[in-house]
């Protein structure tokens, strides 16, 4: 606004120059009519000479003539210098009044400049103060960049360190997986509660080795004869497994089923999925119990909106912030489903029933959100290694 207010003054002083010059060149036209006036009066005062003399030439003819011309002709003449002497000074006069006009114009323009001097000076100031504050607003920022930087730098070393804690907690997950598998009955693959050795050396659950060396003489694991058919229990894999209980919530029919798989008919094809559908968290750990053909089975697209279905009508906290579609589930193993509704024990058997080998498809990218869930959980109930779950 200060330099659009200084232009003004500027273009208005330019007017009252021009109208100076204006004023000037007038005055310059009025000296040249007066310069032409007196030239004009000097031809005329040559001609009156002219006139006197042929005058004097016919004075002796025409005196009286002569005087009353002459007469006439004074008196003329000074009527003449009268009227032109008012005129110049009405005409300088009025010259005298625009000058003193163009003056005053002149004193308004260098006021106006004045003042426009000082705006400029002052917005002159002010921009040495603003100047003045973005150079402590630069200065600030750039204390505010190191801060930065230096927090990024804490947050790189604190990241490292998340890192070497992962580290860690991956060696600790995998040496509690290996325990963990050691806690379970060959037998029953369950988590034992009651654990003892028999005579080839292996610790089973007690119920589980008594009704196998009801009918049999032979070792589960090896198959060879047994020398005896005593057990004794197993005090170390005791106190382990009542540590790790601690931290676990056992199911009452993670035991439900002790039956030998190798005793046991197959399972039909088709019977351990529809147990899965139907939510049957006790069915299929009495199915896995036994031989399961189809165990790397994996869900249709009927399945899948069954289960859909299933799952809309019920509040489970897996799927309340969920909204599920018929088609989810297709693709989807038992692992799958059991991962979902958090059936640590049925993954556990699964992972471990003969013929297993859908462990890609736990965090297969075409599962969606279920997939990604489904490692989650893995993870979080210790079933498989890190790497694989991640």
């Amino acid at each position: 606004k200060d330099m659009e207010k200084a232009t003004a003054v500027r273009a208005e002083m330019a007017d009252v120059c021009a109208e100076r010059d204006n004023a000037r060149e007038a005055k310059s036209a009025a000296e040249a009519d007066l310069s032409s006036c007196r030239d004009a009066f000097d031809v005329a005062r040559a001609a009156y000479d002219d006139e006197k003399l042929a005058a004097q030439m016919d004075m002796e003819i025409r005196t009286m003539a002569v005087e009353d011309a002459q007469a006439q002709f004074r008196r003329a003449m000074e009527r003449e210098q009268v009227e032109y002497m008012h005129a110049a000074a009405a005409k300088e006069a009025a010259m005298q009044a625009e000058l003193s006009a163009l003056r005053v114009e002149r004193d308004v323009a260098q006021g106006a400049k004045s003042a426009a001097e000082a705006d400029l000076v002052t917005c002159r100031n002010t921009l040495r103060a603003a100047q003045v504050a973005c150079n402590e607003e630069e200065s600030r920022a750039s204390f505010f960049q190191d801060q930065a930087e230096a927090l990024e730098e804490a947050l790189r070393e604190v990241q490292a360190e998340c890192d070497n804690h992962k580290d860690a907690l991956r060696v600790s997950q995998d040496q509690l997986l290996s325990i963990m598998e050691e806690c379970q009955c060959p037998i029953s693959h369950s988590f034992m509660r009651e654990p003892v050795v028999a005579a080839d050396g292996h610790s089973y659950e007690r119920q589980a080795i008594t009704r196998w060396l009801a009918t049999h003489g032979t070792s589960p694991m090896t198959g060879a004869q047994l020398t005896n058919t005593l057990v004794v229990p197993n005090l170390i894999i005791t106190r382990v497994c009542r540590f790790l209980k601690r931290g676990r919530v056992e199911d009452e029919q993670s035991e439900a089923s002790t039956q030998n798989p190798q005793e046991a008919p197959a399972v039909a094809r088709g019977e351990l999925m529809a147990a899965a559908v139907r939510r049957d968290r006790g069915a299929c750990m009495e199915l896995l119990a036994r031989v399961v053909p189809d165990i790397n089975a994996t869900m249709t697209y009927e399945d899948s909106a069954a289960l859909a279905a299933s799952l809309r009508q019920t509040s489970h906290p897996s799927t309340r912030h969920w909204i599920l579609h018929d088609s989810r589930f297709v693709g989807a193993t038992v692992l799958h489903i059991a991962a979902f509704f958090a059936w640590e024990e049925v993954c556990l058997a699964v992972l471990h029933a003969p013929g297993f080998t859908a462990h890609a498809a736990a965090t297969d990218h075409r599962l969606g959100w279920v997939g990604q869930l489904t490692a989650l959980r893995l993870v979080r109930f210790w079933l498989v290694d890190w790497d694989r779950a991640a």
